[in-house]
């Protein structure tokens, strides 16, 4: 046999690489004669530019960046110098995971950092441009980006707006005139979801709360949000194996809604090979989803040991899958 090891990150507990070395390791003392490759997947989010440059042996290199609160740090940009493509990951400027829950603030944080990092990729002249932007601490609808990239959010008096969300309530205008350096460049989002904007199922309502936002800050968001969209309106006019495991921290109703194990179980079905999903938590089980629940109920436990526990899983996985 051969097996496909081919989970995302199990989001604040292990990398992608993580999750798949444990996976490997746990079907290896299973099964040994099994072989086994992992593949490391991102749905664009964090982990994104190691999956990518794994998979195209880019050239990662470093750049100053900051964070969505405005704290200076260091990232990377991935140049893959064969398809003229330059890759940036937004979770290594804004993301949730550099953010202590109690530092996490929705109505201030900024994706500035992201804009920075595109300015350093365009600076390799690239002929197109990808931006993982998984895994955020921000809700600024991407304001942030497009200051660093020369954009201005203006008042009704003309008088520039503050970093975050809760600043585009008073937006009046935009004024930008795209940089000499974006001319003839393909800009692509690498993203895992397909909510809109505003909405029930919007940024805001759904994405909030994760980023610490109480439920009415989320309501501001989401007003500042819908004023946001109007003066944008206004001013801006893979083969598969015999067998393939999957994974994600947590298995639940978006899974499969364009999520990274979402399509690589829609994948393997079209294919007519069998998917597994090992996951951290999950909702609504399906019969071939498994969790670390049924080692450690306890949800703390099970992340403080979540390589551990994820080893073991796959063990029992393998030693029961019907092959």
């Amino acid at each position: 046999m051969r097996i496909l090891v081919a989970p995302q990150e199990f989001k604040e507990s292990l990398t992608a690489e993580e999750a798949a070395s444990a996976i490997a390791s746990g079907v290896a003392q299973a099964k040994p004669e099994w072989t086994i490759e992992e593949l490391p997947l991102s749905d664009g989010g964090p982990g994104f530019l190691a999956a990518l440059a794994r998979a195209t042996q880019g050239r990662a290199r470093e750049v100053a960046t900051h964070d969505a609160l405005g704290r200076a740090r260091t990232a990377q940009v991935l140049d893959i110098a064969e398809t003229g493509t330059c890759a940036v990951e937004s979770a290594m400027a804004n993301g949730l995971a550099l953010i202590a829950p109690e530092e996490r603030d929705a109505l201030r944080s900024s994706t500035e950092g992201v804009g920075e990092l595109i300015a350093e990729a365009l600076d390799g002249r690239p002929r197109r441009v990808v931006v993982g932007v998984g895994g955020s601490a921000t809700s600024d609808g991407g304001s942030g980006m497009a200051r660093a990239l020369g954009a201005r959010f203006r008042d009704g008096a003309g008088r520039d707006l503050p970093e975050g969300a809760a600043a585009l309530a008073n937006l009046a205008r935009i004024d930008w005139s795209p940089p000499q350096s974006l001319a003839g460049v393909e800009v692509l989002v690498a993203s895992d979801v397909t909510n809109p904007l505003v909405g029930p199922q919007g940024a805001a309502a759904v994405f909030g709360p994760q980023k610490g936002a109480s439920s009415e800050e989320v309501e501001a968001i989401e007003a500042a949000l819908q004023r946001y969209a109007a003066v944008v309106e206004r001013s801006l006019g893979v083969a598969l194996a015999d067998l393939v495991v999957t994974g994600e921290g947590s298995f639940d109703g978006q899974s499969d809604q364009g999520k990274t194990v979402g399509r690589i179980r829609k994948m393997a079905a079209e294919a007519g090979i069998p998917c597994a999903v090992l996951a951290g938590r999950a909702e609504g089980t399906p019969e071939e989803v498994r969790t670390l629940a049924e080692i450690e109920p306890d949800q703390e436990a099970s992340m403080r040991n979540a390589a551990a526990l994820l080893r073991e899983l796959a063990d029992r996985w393998a030693r029961s899958a019907r092959v």
